[in-house]
């Protein structure tokens, strides 16, 4: 049986569910930041900065796991003619 720590690293592995994650963990960091009077007025670039920081590492990450995929099934197909061939 999958420990909790096992469920959770493979959860926040899938890059649209840590993405969520980040952004709930954010959100509620800012609203407790602002409630605290930590946050200064011009918060605005900061947001957008880790932003555009999310957007690049959910992009790569999707672009790595497309790879990954391609790769797997131009393996696959190879596998699959070498053995229509060998019939």
């Amino acid at each position: 049986m999958n420990s909790l720590k096992q469920v959770a690293t493979n959860l926040l592995q899938e890059p649209k569910i840590a993405a969520a994650a980040a952004t709930s963990v954010a959100t509620a960091g800012t609203g407790v930041a602002t409630e605290l009077a930590w946050i200064p007025a011009n918060i605005g670039w900061v947001a957008s900065l880790i932003g555009a920081i999310a957007t690049i590492i959910i992009v790569t990450l999707s672009i790595k796991k497309h790879r990954l995929e391609y790769r797997l099934l131009k393996n696959r197909l190879k596998m699959q003619e070498k053995q229509l061939l060998d019939e």
